[in-house]
């Protein structure tokens, strides 16, 4: 039997390697994640964002916290809060949901640290487009 010979990667090679994995990861889960249609699964998030800013910003009114002194843009403030918590929760909500060593797309060079990769790059980008969004409608709408 004879030996296979070993290739040696630089550095960047193999930096390049794990990250074009991480990529096509990313873009799997995000097909996957939102039923086929990305836009969709983004306008699901947005909406999701959008509910929860009008539920605080009610809730401030009613409470009489609008009269604190908050120094800048009041919407600004509930919409920067909303959005750290979103990013934080989705980010955890993707990677604990992750598929383990045991699942099918598994392979060779293929390892868990990647799907927790995967799940973290697609929840923070999904939430950061959310969030961009947003922000550029309340700009608009100003």
């Amino acid at each position: 039997m004879l030996a296979k010979p070993r290739h040696t990667r630089s550095s960047i090679s193999g930096t390049l390697a794990l990250l074009k994995q991480v990529y096509f990861g990313h873009v799997g889960g995000m097909r996957k994640s939102s039923g086929r249609n990305a836009v969709l699964g983004l306008i699901g998030s947005m909406m999701q964002t959008v509910i929860f800013i009008m539920t605080f910003y009610f809730m401030f009114q009613l409470m009489g916290a609008r009269s604190s002194p908050i120094k800048g843009d009041y919407m600004l403030y509930i919409i920067s809060g909303i959005a750290m918590f979103m990013v934080h929760y989705t980010t955890v909500q993707a990677v604990a949901g992750a598929e383990g060593s045991t699942s099918g797309m598994m392979h060779a060079p293929m390892h868990t640290i990647l799907r927790y990769a995967w799940q973290r790059c697609k929840a923070l980008y999904r939430q950061t487009i959310t969030t961009k969004i947003i922000l550029s409608i309340y700009h608009l709408n100003l």
